[in-house]
């Protein structure tokens, strides 16, 4: 259950304006797994991308195609989380129909 000293460390995040989703990320790195649970049920499409964005973050350029991949990658992976199963129909090309 978060405290006092919870709240006041948000406060002065929050003060900082940071991005809504390197909030969520933040987190996430600090969760321990019942609350990266939660995360990852609220989020799933976001930490999923964080998780792939982190394997392959070391080895190619952020701008490049491979985060366009990543990102599909992700919301393939929230959709199955979400559905137990692809709802949209195939993939082709890395892309959604």
């Amino acid at each position: 259950m978060p405290g006092q000293y919870d709240y006041v460390a948000g406060r002065e995040i929050a003060a900082q304006r940071p991005p809504f989703f390197a909030l969520i990320q933040a987190a996430a790195h600090g969760a321990d797994t019942q609350n990266l649970a939660r995360l990852r049920a609220a989020f799933p499409a976001e930490l999923a991308e964080m998780d792939l964005r982190g394997t392959v973050a070391f080895l190619v350029d952020p701008d490049s195609d491979a985060i366009a991949a990543v990102r599909a990658a992700a919301e393939v992976a929230a959709e199955v989380a979400a559905h137990g199963a692809l709802t949209t129909g195939a993939l082709t090309a890395g892309t959604r129909p």
